[in-house]
């Protein structure tokens, strides 16, 4: 499965507005609020007959931003939930030393194998 492409168009709504959603990982050369997302897991969820069944895979999404976007973490939760995606957790940092604002929001998706 492309999961790049299944996050993008889960949060599509969100990139059309301009704000940037791309895989991987904080780019301090973007000054704007950006998300970025990268799978952290996956494993073999539900094994039948030494057959693999499905696969949950788990993922961050991380909101990056100069202000505390708490209403962006509320929709992109909201729309990873419409595209069958689990939430998991979340978590709200503050980087001093750079001055962001980091939403950490943890999702899991099961793939089916079979």
């Amino acid at each position: 499965m492309d999961f790049a492409k299944i996050i993008s168009e889960a949060l599509k709504e969100i990139s059309d507005r301009g704000i940037i959603v791309v895989e991987g990982w904080y780019d301090k050369t973007i000054n704007d609020t950006h998300i970025t997302f990268c799978q952290l897991s996956d494993r073999t969820n539900n094994v039948s007959d030494d057959i693999e069944e499905d696969i949950e895979h788990i993922f961050q999404v991380d909101i990056w931003s100069k202000k505390d976007e708490w209403k962006l973490k509320k929709e992109v939760k909201k729309l990873m939930l419409e595209n069958d995606f689990g939430y998991i957790s979340g978590e709200n940092f503050y980087e001093e030393e750079t001055e962001i604002y980091h939403l950490a929001l943890r999702f899991n998706y099961l793939e089916e194998v079979i």
